[in-house]
């Protein structure tokens, strides 16, 4: 069953971090009395979830492979940019800084949705018939328990020691789920349609 651990560690990254920009940061600034129109400037940041269908054929045709697996590289590299994003992030001041957080929050939505579409092709091209259920499961597991685990850490962190060190907790974390990607699969043959589709002018005279 190791070979779900990836799976289950690069969905939790997913939701620790959707549960950090919707939960953790807000909540953090309403205990330190920022004004409701402020705190609605938040969600903005997550964005870039809502767009990433517009990249996401081009991160398709980009990838970087690393393992023998088709998609491990471009993840491997976005999850420790957003390591770093978060490190940036707590340097900064939040009682001056709104702004610049959001402009960063933005940043690791957007890291955040392109990384989401390396690890569901990790998933379709690592998982059969037979094990794709289980696969499915980590998918959805992963992501809840990240919701409940990212807003959690992050608070607990910054309640006892400071912002910054509820974001190098953070990206802490980010880091250590990088650890069992090594035990993922070569990516399964891709095979190209024999036939590629393409627009048939007749058809619309």
């Amino acid at each position: 069953m190791s070979r779900y651990l990836p799976y289950w560690c690069y969905y939790l990254h997913q939701g620790m971090l959707t549960a950090l920009i919707l939960q953790g940061v807000v909540g953090y600034f309403r205990h330190q009395g920022l004004d409701l129109a402020s705190l609605s400037l938040l969600s903005l940041t997550f964005l870039p979830w809502i767009g990433k269908f517009l990249w996401a054929p081009w991160c398709e045709r980009h990838s970087l492979e690393l393992r023998g697996n088709h998609y491990l590289g471009s993840l491997v590299l976005l999850q420790l940019c957003m390591a770093l994003t978060l490190l940036a992030i707590g340097f900064l001041a939040p009682e001056h800084s709104l702004y610049p957080i959001m402009a960063g929050l933005m940043l690791l939505a957007l890291l955040s949705a392109s990384h989401d579409i390396y690890a569901d092709g990790i998933t379709i091209t690592t998982s059969d018939a037979a094990s794709r259920p289980f696969a499915n499961t980590a998918q959805v597991g992963g992501s809840y328990l990240g919701i409940v685990f990212g807003s959690f850490v992050f608070l607990f962190l910054a309640e006892h020691w400071g912002w910054r060190a509820g974001f190098i907790g953070m990206a802490t974390v980010s880091l250590l789920l990088l650890l069992p990607v090594g035990l993922l699969p070569a990516s399964n043959s891709i095979d190209e349609p024999a036939v590629k589709p393409k627009l048939d002018r007749s058809s619309f005279t």
